[in-house]
């Protein structure tokens, strides 16, 4: 599939929508620019402009790929302005919610929790990673994949794997329950995803906020954390950060990707640098590398 699941879902549900308010049977070709406004006040006023504005987008990509396939005559979505709003800001939860909560974690759940801090990683970029692909023990190194490139395509970058993340994932390798399976993280708990790899992990953070007494997180605030972490607390120039978070065009970055490796394993470094609260299951123990070679 072109689009990860949740743009599709997103795409899908417009199209629900507009076939509601235009009919079934509607031609495109008769869809009006006052069509596409009237619908769009519509959803700002019984949403929000925010959820005007995203379906504005996904029309305006619709349209675009309707010319060039269909050779439709014109773009009425292209006439419609975009509306004004008020972004709000995101949670980033502080360092002492962060520390409670990696305190508050099992070892397994701990490394889990690792692979985003010591990577600022997007969440669907740990739950794919398989042990012969994306864990190199040998060249210290983890590879991350999106799909956040204009066809939908997988693109993947090697990033360095510092001590923190190396002895965690180590202890996992040589401790890992399912020895069979090639994902790196898998489910653990009784159930119908018993032993296969996690691909919604919705609870998790949910309930070792609640274990830890702090606002409730997710994922990506992980990854908010991590780079205000490095911009506040060890002043990482933005420039930097923003190649860490992987925000730049991927043809751009493909091409120098192996020449910022050496400045990056520093950078990276940084995140190893935190003082938490010390419990018996916290911290693995490094062990013997194994056999494997990527």
């Amino acid at each position: 599939m072109r689009f990860a699941t949740k743009v599709y879902k997103e795409k899908r549900s417009l199209v629900h929508k507009i076939i509601s308010a235009w009919g079934k049977h509607t031609p495109v070709d008769e869809i009006t620019v006052q069509m596409v406004a009237d619908y769009l006040d519509t959803r700002a006023r019984k949403k929000s402009n925010n959820a005007s504005n995203k379906d504005r987008k996904n029309l305006l990509a619709m349209w675009h790929w309707g010319v060039k396939m269909f050779d439709l005559k014109h773009n009425p979505v292209s006439k419609v302005s975009v509306l004004s709003h008020d972004r709000k800001p995101q949670y980033t939860p502080p360092e002492k919610n962060v520390l409670a909560v990696l305190a508050a974690a099992g070892r397994e759940e701990r490394i889990f929790l690792d692979a985003y801090l010591q990577t600022a990683a997007r969440r669907s970029e740990i739950f794919r990673w398989t042990w012969a692909e994306d864990i190199n023990f040998k060249r210290r190194e983890v590879r991350l994949g999106t799909r956040k490139t204009k066809d939908g395509s997988m693109a993947y970058e090697w990033l360095p794997m510092n001590d923190a993340l190396h002895d965690s994932l180590m202890w996992l390798w040589n401790n890992r329950k399912f020895k069979e399976t090639p994902y790196v993280f898998v489910c653990t708990q009784p159930g119908p995803h018993y032993g296969k790899r996690y691909t919604t992990r919705r609870r998790f953070l949910k309930g070792l906020c609640e274990r830890a007494k702090v606002r409730p997180f997710g994922f990506h605030a992980l990854r908010r954390y991590v780079a205000s972490i490095l911009a506040d607390t060890h002043k990482v120039s933005a420039k930097t950060i923003q190649r860490i978070l992987r925000h730049k065009n991927v043809m751009t970055t493909e091409r120098y990707i192996q020449n910022i490796n050496h400045d990056l394993k520093e950078v990276l470094a940084l995140l190893d640098r935190r003082c938490v609260p010390e419990q018996s299951h916290d911290l693995p123990q490094p062990n013997s590398t194994p056999s494997q070679e990527n």
